[in-house]
C-alpha cells in the first residue's frame, strides 16, 4: 500500500512539474510571438511613413520653401 502511495505522489509530482514546464514554455512562446508581431507592425508603420514622406517630398518642399520665403523675404538670395 505504501509503495502505491509513493508511486501516486511521484506521478503527481512529475505531472505537476510537467505542467509548470509546459506553462513556462507556453508563456515564453506567447511572449516571443507578441514581440515579433509588435516588431513587424512597427517596421511596417515606419516603412509606410517613410514611403508617404518620400512620395510627398516633392509636394512638401515647395510649400516649405514658399513659407520660408514669405517669412524671411528674398533678401537671402
Amino acid at each position: 500500500m505504501q509503495l502505491q502511495e509513493d508511486c501516486i505522489h511521484k506521478c503527481c509530482a512529475v505531472s505537476y512539474l510537467h505542467f509548470w514546464y509546459l506553462l513556462v514554455v507556453v508563456v515564453v512562446v506567447v511572449v516571443v510571438v507578441v514581440v515579433l508581431v509588435v516588431v513587424v507592425v512597427v517596421v511596417i508603420l515606419v516603412l509606410v511613413v517613410v514611403v508617404v514622406v518620400l512620395s510627398n517630398q516633392s509636394y512638401l518642399c515647395p510649400l516649405v520653401l514658399e513659407g520660408y520665403v514669405r517669412r524671411h523675404g528674398t533678401s537671402g538670395r
